[in-house]
């Protein structure tokens, strides 16, 4: 089943507040970050008591130790690591369904300075069917409902044949250009504000994206695609071709001399929300332009 290219447009990411910096660590004081826990995997897989007593280590150190890495580190908490590591995944029903039992593990490599972006929107049923008309997408409802049968599944919500997921995914990012597309990274909470607003943590561009890549399975019928592909940005430290805001020196500063930090904070207009949502999610150009005019005059 053929993809369609769709329009070009920008990328929304959805990270989790990290207390300093998203370079691929536990938080400094893990238990003072309440932010975070607004994310559902996070507060239910957070284990306070351990990632206090592992506080500002590198993942890359516990990986090495044989540590399981804190449950952030499938939310793009690590977006601004200068060091690359690779992810292994296991198909969510795997645990429960003895259909998705033939479903092995899957791996890919996450680069320094990228993220593994889902657009979970384009992954519920009843949107991908509404997105699939708007659009004009190849979108097969039978293929669902024969996974359905086969794997027992009453009234699922996403989308299970690889042949829709390949399809619906690779539309999706099809969007998002090389070299052209804006990376616009943004927070559902964080200490610099109670506005509940998305905040934007900062912008670059998309360098590239990754391919899909398949569960592999030991017996035939349905396949399975990792939701996940990777975006590698162009923000860096140095700030030459994307930058994030400084919050955290914000927050320091207004500890010492109490300025409020929401004052230089930059948040998602309401009428844009539905862009910053669902982890990923294409960004128009209005909205993008909106968000450089804002973020020019908080940097300026």
């Amino acid at each position: 089943m053929t993809a369609r290219k769709l329009p070009y447009r920008h990328l929304s990411v959805r990270v989790p507040w990290h207390d300093t910096g998203w370079e691929g660590s536990v938080c400094a004081d893990p238990q003072a970050n309440g932010s975070c826990l607004r994310l559902g995997r996070i507060a239910e897989g957070r284990d306070d008591a351990l990632e206090a007593r592992l506080a500002g280590k590198p993942w890359a150190e516990l990986a090495d130790a044989g540590n399981t890495l804190p449950p952030c580190s499938a939310e793009r908490a690590g977006f601004m690591s200068p060091h690359p590591r690779r992810v292994t995944k296991e198909h969510p029903y795997a645990s429960w369904n003895d259909v998705y039992r033939k479903f092995g593990k899957a791996t890919f490599e996450l680069p320094a300075y990228s993220a593994d972006c889902v657009p979970f929107r384009w992954m519920l049923r009843d949107e991908a069917a509404q997105i699939a008309e708007m659009y004009q997408l190849p979108y097969e409802a039978a293929l669902e409902e024969a996974v359905d049968a086969e794997a027992g599944l009453r009234s699922p919500s996403w989308v299970q044949h690889d042949v829709n997921q390949r399809m619906l995914l690779n539309s999706f990012f099809s969007a998002i250009e090389n070299e052209r597309s804006l990376f616009f990274v943004y927070a559902k909470e964080s200490p610099v504000s109670v506005d509940p607003r998305r905040i934007l943590i900062g912008v670059g561009r998309v360098l590239d994206v990754g391919q899909v890549a398949p569960y592999p399975q030991d017996s035939g019928g349905f396949g399975s695609v990792l939701w996940e592909r990777v975006v590698r940005h162009s923000i860096r430290p140095a700030a030459m071709d994307g930058f994030l805001l400084p919050y955290h020196s914000l927050l320091a500063l207004g500890e010492e001399s109490g300025i409020d930090p929401q004052d230089y904070a930059v948040f998602v207009p309401d009428e844009a929300t539905a862009e910053f949502s669902y982890a990923s999610e294409h960004v128009s150009h209005d909205t993008a332009l909106s968000l450089l005019l804002d973020l020019e005059r908080t940097v300026a």
